[in-house]
């Protein structure tokens, strides 16, 4: 403890429970008030130690024995800003219960409240003010951060968002806005402003929300972002977002195969889809990457074609690139043969991705399409 007993006001400095918490004794404490202290004429004022109990619903008191003291009474009143209202906590009342000489346990804190409890020690009919000490409720964690997760390409063209329980939450605010054409000169990758206005599409427990105020006719661009409630404070991430486009269109039935390590099998033909949506914050997009994998002979390719669905069928539009490391990424076009190698001594399995070419199927980065198409393998050659 470090302060400076002189004048009418003076501070303490207190460490409880790595809590850094100021008090101060206010009224005449001078040097014959130290005295009286000293000589046990007055009991010295009282601090109290607090430590949280059931996750900050109760709180246990305990303070030092003093010998000058002939009985103590513990004080609280709610930190909220104004005037402290000191009220005496009595033994069996509102959750206050007495421990032992020097120690008691107060519950029933509300959640996310702070309290002042005070020390007074009584001797010869006359009560000495103790210092002040902080105490703050928090019954729960306070919410944390979620991007939530929006689901894409269903039958009915509608959209689904979800997110997790958070026990920090009275309740979840899902906001919503179109993304923004407008083009901006030049978009700021990290900057949500370059998005449209958000409102309020939801609001209440639940962890999921199917947003059928979209348009699937035409490919709408839609960004979310969740915001969580907490005792009447709202709680804000506005960068967490996330995209979502409302199409009429299901991803193939492949899927989930976006890395090598869930690669789908190629040993004649797939039918399969793949998409690319560009959104107005630079570099952001919403997209498919397709990986196989063939079994290929050693020192051998594997001569492939690919063919688009209508109306996408223009041999002139490299919709597709080739993924196949370590060669370099290659444009492929509708109906052209294409390989895949496999250099090595023994025969294995070789992984290649479809890519969307983002240079055709963007305009100006922005926009998107989904593309079906038929993947074949043709024939087994040199290399």
């Amino acid at each position: 403890m470090k302060g400076k007993l002189a004048g009418k006001l003076s501070f303490f400095l207190i460490k409880i429970l790595s809590i850094t918490i100021f008090v101060w004794i206010s009224g005449a404490c001078n040097i014959n008030t130290m005295n009286e202290w000293a000589a046990g004429q007055k009991p010295f004022p009282g601090v109290i130690t607090i430590q949280n109990l059931n996750n900050g619903k109760s709180v246990y008191l305990s303070w030092e024995a003093d010998a000058n003291a002939e009985s103590y009474r513990i004080m609280r009143a709610v930190n909220d800003g104004s005037t402290a209202m000191f009220t005496e906590r009595k033994d069996g009342e509102d959750g206050y219960y007495i421990q032992g000489p020097t120690s008691a346990i107060d519950s029933t804190l509300e959640d996310d409240k702070g309290y002042f409890y005070r020390l007074d020690k009584r001797r010869n009919g006359e009560w000495t003010t103790g210092l002040e000490i902080t105490a703050f409720s928090q019954t729960r964690p306070f919410p944390g951060a979620e991007t939530p997760k929006v689901e894409s390409f269903r039958a009915d063209g509608n959209l689904l968002i979800s997110w997790h329980y958070d026990e920090g939450a009275d309740e979840y605010i899902l906001m919503r806005s179109f993304d923004n054409t407008v083009l901006f000169s030049p978009p700021d990758a990290l900057d949500v402003a370059y998005l449209g206005t958000f409102t309020e599409v939801y609001r209440g427990k639940g962890l999921q929300y199917l947003d059928k105020n979209v348009d699937p006719l035409n490919d709408e661009r839609y960004v979310y972002k969740l915001y969580k409630e907490r005792n009447g404070i709202l709680y804000k991430w506005d960068k967490d977002i996330a995209l979502g486009v409302a199409v009429k269109a299901e991803e193939d039935r492949h899927e989930p195969n976006n890395i090598e390590a869930e690669a789908t099998l190629l040993e004649t033909y797939r039918n399969a889809n793949i998409y690319c949506y560009g959104f107005s914050l630079q570099n952001t997009f919403l997209e498919d990457i397709d990986w196989y994998k063939v079994n290929i002979p050693p020192g051998k390719v594997a001569n492939m074609v690919i063919e688009n669905s209508p109306p996408y069928t223009s041999p002139s539009q490299g919709y597709f690139l080739l993924y196949a490391p370590p060669f370099p990424t290659t444009q492929i076009f509708h109906g052209l043969e294409f390989q895949v190698r496999n250099d090595t001594d023994t025969q294995r399995y070789i992984g290649f991705a479809i890519i969307p070419n983002k240079s055709v199927m963007l305009t100006s980065g922005r926009g998107g399409m989904v593309i079906g198409y038929t993947i074949r393998w043709v024939s087994i050659g040199d290399v």
